[in-house]
């Protein structure tokens, strides 16, 4: 009865149930968030009620109570299979793919069996467990092994003790990020809700709320007001196809720029509620102690994504939480990063056995099709995700052979500038056009969308990677790079011929900043006190 209300109230205001559940529980969350960061610092179960019982009223009253029921029975299977059995690896693996399959199922429902554009699609809530559920089962696995095996992130997010039912429950249900993000990790969600550092002395975050709150509404602006004059619906229109091909392009490059920005604001909204609870506080700069950074929760970057001048910066500054989720629990448990070699021995180390060098080509596949899987099954989903693997291994052929040209002492040095800006338009054309069919979801309008460019993209980057792995294109460059005064680092290649890098798919995930990772090392430090004492 409640839901029947919140649709008719949503259709009085004429906007669709999803859209008006996201902005209800996006907004609502600062009111919850100010009352939720008066509770006592320590009175860590009365957080976890509350949380707990926020998510389950706006489940119940907005959302679907049978999916709030499958959400919860999930989450209790998993909180007891780890508990039982979290020494195995294959705790976590059966996890994660169990709860995968749940969100399949309804994706392949929403998207391709019962596709009603009336009905909400309500698996964000779904694809937020899949992410907790899932980085909590290799938490709880790393906290029964020796950290000289693990990485440093595992060390800093290792669970040593287990959770009760009710911990954990508030933090899969936590209030300020079920629907739309941002997941954490829960090492992080229990040294909050017991006041440990660096929770133990919140800053006042008034500023840092209002900045990303604003930053929300602005860019959701933009979104609301450009949506329809510069929608990807519209390249697929018989007029479209009569415009110069400058047009088209510039087009779709601003069709991109503009459905971006509802993703910019439903996350910085988002975001604004977690850092006005307090979790999303991440401690003192350590150049500036004076300046507070709050960026524990932080999940896109706008500025830096639409002033980047590579695929890696740009991938790099999107969707954060989500690539952080793709790196440790998909990545890095199918090709770990070797652990430090004895100084006696200068083999390579993988969980503290000697370990052959191995290509990461399947770490890499695997973790593309999760990332699509996780998404969704419309095929215009992966048309970018196979593309963007295209664009980003000719970024790094293209960085490798051409920046150094542009590096002092080359001659070339005082043109940095304009290879920067190159690097930016190519970068923003590349990833635009790229993307451009996931919007429109299927195959002949992803088609018509990239023949309507001819293709441009995808002719210049297969151009570009056979020039430089298969017709000597790296030795002719690095011939005139000589002539110009490049010094190359390390022994010339024996043959000249710069094959396609196996991309290592960290690359394509967040890079935390020197001042981010310093930040979390003191997290780190603090775990290992806690796990000794």
């Amino acid at each position: 009865m409640a839901i029947k209300a919140a649709e008719a109230l949503a259709a009085s205001l004429g906007m669709p149930m999803q859209n008006f559940t996201i902005a209800l529980v996006l907004l609502s969350a600062y009111p919850m968030a100010l009352f939720y960061s008066y509770l006592p610092a320590k009175a860590a179960t009365t957080k976890h009620i509350f949380s707990i019982g926020v998510t389950t009223f706006f489940f119940l009253t907005l959302v679907d109570v049978g999916l709030y029921l499958q959400l919860l029975a999930a989450s209790v299977a998993a909180y007891v299979l780890v508990a039982a059995k979290r020494e195995s690896a294959w705790t976590p693996v059966a996890v994660g793919v169990g709860i995968m399959g749940l969100l399949s199922y309804h994706h392949m429902n929403n998207q391709i069996i019962n596709p009603d554009p009336a009905r909400s699609d309500n698996t964000g809530p779904i694809m937020m467990m899949v992410i907790k559920l899932s980085t909590f089962a290799w938490a709880a696995h790393d906290g029964t092994k020796p950290k000289d095996v693990l990485t440093t992130e595992q060390r800093r997010t290792a669970v040593h003790h287990m959770p009760t039912l009710l911990e954990f429950l508030g933090y899969a249900f936590f209030f300020g990020g079920w629907l739309v993000g941002p997941a954490n990790d829960f090492s992080e969600y229990r040294r909050f809700t017991r006041g440990e550092p660096p929770f133990d002395h919140i800053p006042p975050r008034g500023i840092a709320t209002l900045r990303t709150f604003l930053m929300g509404v602005f860019t959701l602006g933009i979104y609301i007001w450009l949506d329809k004059p510069l929608s990807h619906w519209g390249i697929l229109t018989d007029e479209f196809a009569k415009k110069s091909f400058f047009y088209r392009l510039m087009y779709i490059n601003l069709a991109g720029n503009v459905v971006r920005c509802k993703y910019y604001g439903v996350w910085k909204l988002a975001e604004g509620a977690c850092n006005l609870s307090g979790i999303g506080y991440l401690g003192p700069c350590p150049s500036n102690p004076q300046k507070q950074i709050f960026a524990r929760v932080q999940n896109v970057e706008p500025l830096t994504l639409e002033l980047a001048q590579s695929p890696r910066a740009y991938i790099g500054a999107w969707n954060q939480q989500t690539g952080k989720w793709l790196r440790n629990c998909i990545y890095l448990r199918i090709s770990p990063i070797p652990a430090p070699a004895p100084k006696s021995d200068d083999k390579k180390l993988v969980s503290g056995k000697p370990a052959k060098k191995q290509s990461t080509a399947f770490a890499n596949m695997a973790t593309y099709f999760t990332s699509a899987i996780w998404h969704g099954f419309r095929p215009g989903y992966y048309f970018t995700f196979l593309s963007g693997g295209i664009v980003t291994i000719t970024g790094q052929i293209l960085r490798r052979n051409l920046r150094p040209l542009v590096i002092a002492p080359s001659r070339l040095a005082p043109f940095k500038p304009l290879y920067d800006l190159a690097g930016w338009v190519f970068t923003q054309i590349s990833i635009n056009y790229i993307c451009a069919p996931f919007p429109v979801y299927w195959v002949p309008n992803g088609l018509t969308i990239w023949s309507s460019v001819y293709y441009c993209v995808h002719v210049w980057n297969f151009a570009a990677i056979v020039f430089f792995s298969f017709l000597g294109g790296g030795t002719m460059v690095k011939r005139v790079g000589k002539q110009l005064g490049v010094v190359y680092p390390g022994r010339p290649a024996k043959t000249g011929v710069v094959t396609p890098p196996d991309v290592d798919v960290t690359d394509l995930l967040p890079n935390e900043t020197d001042e981010v990772r310093e930040i979390k090392s003191h997290d780190r430090d603090y775990e290992d006190k806690v796990k000794t004492t």
